[in-house]
């Protein structure tokens, strides 16, 4: 009887895991080096368990691999190189249906980066 229940509890948890998986594009207001820019923003990922794997970027050509992903419940977190001489970002999404909004900010050297990202997972 303990192992049924240990099952139903592992299954409910599994059911309400959250899944990032798909294709979600929309807004990033950036402010680089406090000059404040709006842009579109392109994710797109697949989740496998606690693995995480993608792109990002601001649209369809110019994706970059997404690294470093860590799953904590219904948030996302994982880095981007967008390019050769742009500064690691690193960014922090959470889940709510078919929305994620988050942050992106800037790593180590280079311009200093912090953005809000608002997308919704493409149909």
């Amino acid at each position: 009887m303990k192992k049924l229940i240990v099952l139903f509890v592992l299954f409910a948890v599994a059911a309400f895991a959250a899944d990032f998986t798909g294709t979600w594009a929309g807004n990033l207001d950036l402010t680089i080096d406090g000059d404040q820019q709006s842009s579109t923003a392109k994710i797109v990922l697949k989740q496998d368990g606690e693995k995480v794997t993608g792109t990002a970027g601001r649209e369809d050509e110019g994706q970059a691999p997404i690294q470093n992903a860590t799953v904590d419940g219904d948030t996302l977190s994982f880095d981007i190189k967008p390019a050769d001489e742009a500064p690691l970002i690193h960014i922090v999404l959470k889940l709510d249906g078919d929305s994620l909004t988050g942050t992106a900010k800037s790593v180590g050297e280079g311009p200093a980066i912090e953005g809000k990202l608002d997308l919704k997972r493409e149909k």
